[in-house]
């Protein structure tokens, strides 16, 4: 599941990381985006990596 697991880097790991697929190996993961295009401005909105 993991790409690159390297213990030196785990401190360095942001969200991005995951979103990009830097981190975890791209065919395991898939961003679910939760919402509906299109959305009103100010909304909270939200996504969820697997």
């Amino acid at each position: 599941f993991l790409q690159n697991d390297d213990p030196a880097r785990h401190g360095d790991r942001s969200i991005y990381d995951y979103v990009r697929g830097n981190y975890l190996d791209p065919r395991s993961c898939k961003v679910s985006w939760d919402w509906k295009e299109p959305q009103e401005v100010g909304q909270t909105m939200s996504f969820r990596v697997q």
